[in-house]
């Protein structure tokens, strides 16, 4: 009978070990509670909540400079991209002329 004794000792240090545990949660759960229902009536309390701000949003101005350059890199890279715009080549027969039209008009079809 000593090890049945053994036995249900250790089985009631457990299941009290267990009760113990489950309290301190128990305990634990309701600290948290309350902390959660104090910042709740913190955020109440706060202005702007109860009566929202009215905020007016402008866009940033942008800086002509920075625009222009961002045009200009699109168009570079439009141009780097398309198969139509090909290099002048001196020779008897080519005309710069007609080379300066096309790639005007190239560069007007690729502008954005």
């Amino acid at each position: 009978m000593s090890k049945l004794e053994e036995i249900l000792a250790k089985m009631a240090e457990r299941s009290l070990e267990q009760h113990e545990r489950s309290l301190e949660q128990q305990a634990q759960i309701a600290q948290q509670q309350s902390q959660i229902a104090g910042l709740i009536d913190a955020i109440k309390i706060m202005p702007g909540v109860q009566n929202p701000v009215a905020v007016t949003v402008q866009p940033a101005a942008v800086d002509p400079m920075i625009a222009r350059a961002d045009k200009v890199q699109r168009l570079s890279m439009s141009m780097r991209k398309t198969n139509r715009i090909k290099d002048f080549k001196a020779s008897n027969d080519s005309d710069i002329r007609m080379f300066i039209k096309k790639f005007e008009g190239e560069l007007e079809t690729l502008k954005p």
